[in-house]
């Protein structure tokens, strides 16, 4: 029989057991609450990791296209820097010779080009031709005035001698030796005659045409253009004179080598949606044609970057681009006109009274067809540059704890973002921005100028100011030197002629000047990197280097390339009523002979003596659009804040207390919600994309 204690003590054990199977449940509880708060913890903050990267990703991705849309933006105005340096050359330099120039009256009225029209006659007629009209004079220094490019016709002397003498039965020896002379003298006229048409026509071609920055290139123009007709040592002294004012690349071939440039990076922005690996990414980069796929690539990246390698699977780590098949169309802006130059043909036959002239000369000209001037939107597609991308990862199965055993577990996340703040350049941008319409032009020696489709290049410089205007030119000459132009005086009018203009501002992306040597602050300093040059008599300051290859790495050979781009621009040059030999059927060959020169040779390749600013086939350089500007103009733009970017605020303040507004240029980049890019027509062919929660 069990005793009163012996049951008491039973009774306690029993109870003690069953406390310690509470005891045991209440623990595994508790460690299966904090498993799992602990685990939810880690997946959350695994989750959050993997959206942090792939908005990383998408940001970065959005980055280089806002870097290529920048470059676009540059080189789309350098376009049209080109052709204001043309109009200035064409407008400008074509007239020094005349001792007309600039004139007089409003400053707002349009100089009309005069020339003295002799017509046969004696007594000379002033024609207002109102075009401008290439003559560069070979019988005085650069920039001085000359009656050879005011007349159209001279009077022959040896005529009048030979007029008066018929009248006399016999010569005496000294009418003969007077009438020898005077023979002497038209013959050297002669040959200046018709050697000044070769100079003029080397002139025009060199600024439309000039295809390489090679010293012989302007030997080889002037031995095409002249022939025979001028000394050797007059073309040395030519070669000297006129070197300086038809430097650098033609408008045709620094265009097309800029469209070159816009047609890659454009090709860039829309290359085709990719979804890669690990393997994928490092395949890409050893690829040929990698820069094609640098979003990709820094994108991945980026991603990669943002990711705990010791929780994910990098290796496993996906990337899929999620974005329509073009998100940038461009549209080519082509101008065709008309350049007109003095040519003179000599009077060689024995003048008689119908014809009294030495040096018979007309005006000709050039059709300048479809000359690359800009690009803009295209009228029928979008500019919708955007960059989303759906990232897969993997969480190690030692990443959680207590998931050991229990495999990878999958997380996904998407992400957008796109450039935004800036522009590529006016959407309304026209061929008649570049041209104006010219009529009732005069008539040289009974012959019209021109009678139909008389186009003549022009640029607005805001308001009523254009490079033809009176006031313009005469600001022009005073910056040039006044009536004694000297070279550099030149070059430094054409610096102003090219600085940007109020009507410009807002819509072209405009490089501003550099930080300020002196250390003081602008409120536009952007980070500028000054490119190390061989050459110590080029200036590494006012030239702005950025990535714009001409094309990727692995395409079409150069003389393909190039040839596309110009049977694109102008198949048909063409050139009327051409009194010079200039034979243009063969020019755009020689064109193209001299672009694939220039690219593939050691001046792109290198960056090299002959290589415009120092750019290379995979950098541009260019000149920065507010340099050597000291005597501002109502119609130039010369300070950095003036040329911010469309999206920034018209009123700012900076200040070291009170910072609220800073003036900006270019492309930025911004997260933007998903949904928004799927309503814009993002498309892809992941049947799970609208389900997932963005």
């Amino acid at each position: 029989m069990e005793s009163p204690r012996s049951r008491q003590i039973n009774d306690k054990s029993g109870r003690e057991g069953q406390a310690a199977i509470l005891l045991a449940i209440m623990v595994s509880s508790f460690l299966m609450f904090f498993m799992f708060a602990v685990n939810t913890g880690l997946l959350i903050n695994a989750k959050i990791s993997v959206q942090t990267a792939a908005d990383a990703a998408a940001y970065a991705g959005a980055a280089v296209q806002a870097r290529q849309m920048n470059a676009i933006s540059y080189l789309n105005y350098d376009m049209r820097r080109q052709f204001k340096k043309f109009m200035f050359r064409y407008a400008y330099q074509s007239s020094l010779g005349n001792p007309r120039f600039p004139g007089t009256g409003s400053p707002d009225a349009e100089y009309d080009f005069p020339k003295l029209d002799f017509s046969g006659g004696a007594a000379g007629v002033l024609l207002p031709l109102k075009v401008p009209v290439v003559c560069v004079p070979i019988s005085a220094a650069v920039g001085q005035s000359s009656d050879s490019c005011l007349s159209v016709n001279y009077r022959n002397t040896a005529y009048d001698v030979n007029a008066a003498t018929n009248m006399i039965n016999s010569l005496n020896s000294t009418m003969q030796a007077y009438l020898n002379g005077a023979s002497a003298i038209a013959a050297v006229a002669n040959e200046l005659c018709a050697g000044r048409s070769g100079v003029n026509t080397f002139a025009a071609i060199s600024w439309l045409f000039r295809g390489d920055l090679e010293e012989t290139s302007v030997d080889q123009m002037l031995q095409d253009t002249t022939q025979s007709t001028l000394s050797n040592q007059d073309r040395a002294k030519l070669k000297t004179q006129l070197s300086p004012l038809t430097r650098g690349l033609g408008l045709y071939p620094r265009n097309v080598l800029n469209l070159m440039r816009i047609e890659t990076l454009k090709d860039f922005i829309n290359e085709k949606a990719v979804s890669v690996d690990w393997d994928g990414m490092k395949a890409l980069e050893n690829k040929s044609g990698a820069d094609a796929h640098e979003r990709t690539i820094l994108a991945y990246k980026s991603a990669l970057g943002n990711l705990n390698s010791s929780v994910f699977d990098a290796e496993k780590t996906q990337l899929e681009e999620l974005q329509p098949s073009k998100m940038l169309e461009l549209e080519e802006i082509k101008a065709s006109f008309k350049v007109y130059v003095q040519a003179m043909i000599p009077i060689t036959a024995n003048p008689t009274v119908n014809d009294p002239t030495s040096c018979r000369s007309f005006i000709y000209k050039i059709n300048a067809n479809d000359a690359p001037v800009g690009v803009k939107l295209a009228s029928t597609g979008n500019k919708n540059v955007h960059y989303a991308v759906r990232l897969r990862t993997y969480v190690k199965p030692r990443g959680l704890l207590f998931m050991q055993g229990s495999g990878e577990l999958e997380l996904d996340a998407m992400a957008a973002a796109k450039p935004f703040g800036s522009r590529i350049g006016p959407k309304g941008l026209q061929v008649s921005d570049f041209i104006v319409t010219k009529s009732n032009l005069p008539s040289v020696n009974g012959s019209p100028i021109c009678t139909t489709d008389c186009n003549s290049p022009n640029l607005s410089l805001g308001n009523t100011t254009n490079f033809y205007t009176l006031g313009f030119l005469k600001d022009m000459h005073t910056l040039a030197g006044g009536n004694t132009p000297s070279t550099t005086g030149i070059l430094d009018a054409q610096s102003h002629a090219l600085a940007p203009n109020p009507g410009e501002v807002g819509l072209y992306n405009i490089i501003p000047p550099p930080p300020a040597a002196n250390g003081s602050q602008d409120p536009m300093d952007f980070e500028f990197i000054p490119f190390s040059d061989q050459n110590s008599t080029r200036s590494t300051t006012q030239v702005y280097r950025f990535y714009a290859p001409v094309f990727p790495k692995g395409g079409a050979s150069i003389a393909q390339k190039v040839d596309q781009f110009l049977q694109s621009i102008f198949p048909n040059v063409s050139v009327s009523n051409d009194p010079v030999g200039l034979n243009l059927s063969d020019l755009r060959n020689k064109l193209k002979t001299s672009l694939v020169n220039y690219i593939g040779g050691t001046a792109l390749s290198t960056g090299g003596n002959y290589s415009e600013n120092g750019e290379t086939e995979t950098f541009a350089a260019l000149e920065l659009p507010i340099q050597n500007v000291t005597q501002p103009k109502p119609y130039m733009v010369t300070t950095a804040k003036e040329v911010r970017t469309s999206w920034s605020p018209d009123h700012h303040k900076v200040s070291s207390y009170d910072v609220k507004f800073t003036p900006r240029f270019g492309y930025s980049v911004k997260l933007v919600s998903f949904r928004d890019l799927m309503r814009q027509g993002l498309t892809t062919d992941d049947p799970d994309v609208e389900k997932m929660s963005h």
